[in-house]
């Protein structure tokens, strides 16, 4: 269960890193990972979106398990700007959803 203050303040709860399958109860030991990093988009031709079609890209709530996870801040870190075929997680079951996702 994650408990939310007023104006959203997440003050406790419990996450699986999806990534790495690291688990968390602090949710500072966790970042927003964007599936396709927005370097990785903008260099791939959202530079030439409108300002409006960028920032729902950037929080795109709508496929929130192929766009943007909560995972570990180490994983985070490792993946960078990298697109899913140039980074893969460590878990095998999540490579082929990634691919899926990605293909769509």
């Amino acid at each position: 269960m994650i408990v939310v203050e007023p104006l959203c303040a997440i003050v406790s709860g419990s996450w699986s890193s999806l990534y790495d399958r690291a688990f968390a109860s602090d949710p500072a030991e966790l970042t927003v990972d964007h599936m396709v990093p927005l370097e990785e988009a903008s260099q791939s031709g959202a530079w030439a979106w409108t300002a409006e079609q960028r920032r729902d890209f950037a929080n795109d709530l709508k496929y929130p398990e192929t766009t943007l996870m909560a995972v570990t801040s180490a994983v985070d870190q490792d993946k960078g700007s990298k697109d899913p075929a140039q980074w893969q997680p460590r878990v095998p079951e999540c490579n082929a959803a990634m691919q899926t996702s990605v293909s769509s």
